[in-house]
């Protein structure tokens, strides 16, 4: 969650899917109700929300929601909130490039330049593999988009502002989470496939009953939106800062609701997740 952790933004959603194994025990409704006091103490009814949904493949154990998803009109964060899932967004992309691996359209041990032939030097030889699993090298600064944290950006522009970065180390020798890696792989799903990136995810990764799942736009009305808050410094809420939804792209730029996304993590433990 790393974008949502840097901007401070408190409304949330907590999804656990357990392991569908029959010997394992359900747990009790004892523990449902130390959890459902921990949270509801963690997130009182006048501040800004979350959401805790546990399920064990297809059947929900527990579903509550604590908390405000809009602080100034008292609106409940409920199962069907629409919030933004920031660095969660990165699963959606890399199924997506999996899926293009399927049909044939790239190699996860294609070097960058041969899907964006006009990269940058310094990028020419990292392999897909190593953008999907974080060990490319690639700088992991957030000072370009601070800089610009208000600018909306195309995804060449929002790459343009790494173009000059070298590698902190050889790609594979090792680990290090960096947006920029999903930035990147969101750049490729869009020129192998002929489709902006939202477009193929939401056709060809999220599954129809994910209706509520979209990505995010400061413009667009969007209904049952939670709102975004940081912790004022003499203490309450105050809204979070503005920054624009072009940012997050492929590396935290999809919303969703607890409800689809404890769907979508059962999809993936049956290892079908898209149409």
């Amino acid at each position: 969650m790393t974008m949502c952790r840097r901007f401070s933004v408190c409304a949330l959603a907590i999804a656990l899917l357990l392991p569908p194994t029959t010997g394992s025990a359900t747990p009790t409704g004892d523990v449902w109700a130390s959890v459902d006091q921990r949270l509801a103490a963690e997130y009182p009814a006048n501040g800004p929300g979350a959401y805790a949904i546990v399920a064990r493949g297809d059947k929900v154990l527990f579903s509550r929601g604590y908390g405000l998803a809009n602080v100034e009109l008292n609106v409940p964060l409920t199962s069907d909130s629409v919030i933004r899932i920031a660095s969660l967004t990165k699963q959606f992309t890399a199924v997506a490039i999996l899926k293009l691996a399927e049909q044939g359209k790239l190699g996860l041990d294609d070097p960058l330049d041969r899907l964006l032939p006009d990269c940058p030097a310094a990028w020419r030889a990292i392999r897909i593999r190593q953008l999907l699993n974080q060990t490319s090298g690639l700088t992991d600064t957030f000072k370009p988009i601070l800089d610009n944290i208000t600018v909306d950006m195309t995804p060449d522009q929002l790459l343009a502002l790494y173009s000059r970065f070298p590698l902190d180390w050889a790609p594979g020798t090792r680990w290090r989470y960096a947006n920029l890696n999903y930035w990147i792989l969101g750049k490729v799903i869009e020129t192998v496939s002929g489709q902006p990136y939202a477009a193929f995810v939401q056709r060809n990764v999220l599954m129809p009953t994910m209706t509520r799942t979209r990505y995010g736009s400061h413009d667009d009305i969007i209904l049952g939106r939670a709102q975004g808050y940081e912790a004022a410094p003499g203490g309450g809420w105050s809204n979070a800062r503005y920054f624009s939804a072009t940012l997050g792209y492929s590396a935290g730029g999809f919303l969703s609701t607890p409800v689809d996304m404890a769907a979508w993590y059962a999809a993936l433990a049956r290892a079908r997740c898209w149409p």
